[in-house]
């Protein structure tokens, strides 16, 4: 994964923040989604197809930031990310719990797009036991990061909403790929 590709997530938080602390908030909705926008064209024009989180994320930034648009209220903006953030632990979850760990489906759907190395492993069953285990760890680390950024949305100010939400997400990630690995 390229540093594009981590920073195109971040950037539509990034606008809004940005943009809305200068212009105010719908500017800063219209940055956002526009970055949103641009984040769906490059997954297209990258894979062929857009992908499910991709999508879901393009609608969310769409239908929060259009109420936060209308109201004139960034908290229903801010709120987007617990809403996905919950949707995606309940996804990690369930389809944990059906035995289909998700991160193993997708990387065995995904292995073209994958560096090499990684696509050697997938034949492992260590690997794919590493990865079925993050699955589930990843599901409880979504979950708890959503939580945490809710927090932020309703009692901090927007810059640590930021951090909570973008590097926060990639520190929660971090440690679920250490816990899930060493333990």
């Amino acid at each position: 994964m390229s540093a594009t590709t981590l920073l195109f997530g971040f950037m539509p938080l990034v606008a809004f923040v940005v943009i809305d602390s200068f212009a105010g908030i719908k500017s800063g909705v219209i940055a956002a989604v526009i970055f949103a926008v641009i984040e769906a064209a490059y997954t297209v024009f990258t894979f062929g197809s857009i992908d499910g989180i991709t999508l879901g994320t393009l609608l969310l930034v769409g239908i929060f930031g259009f109420l936060s648009f209308k109201t004139q209220k960034s908290i229903y903006f801010k709120i987007q990310p617990v809403v996905l953030g919950l949707l995606m632990g309940g996804t990690l979850l369930v389809m944990q719990m059906i035995d289909k760990p998700l991160l193993v489906l997708m990387a065995q759907k995904y292995q073209y797009a994958v560096p090499e190395e990684i696509k050697t492993s997938l034949s492992n069953p260590i690997f794919i036991g590493i990865l079925t285990k993050l699955s589930g760890i990843l599901a409880f680390g979504f979950i708890l990061h959503a939580s945490a950024v809710a927090y932020a949305a309703f009692y901090l100010s927007k810059w640590w909403w930021l951090g909570i939400r973008g590097v926060g997400l990639y520190v929660m990630m971090g440690i679920c790929m250490f816990w899930a690995r060493f333990f």
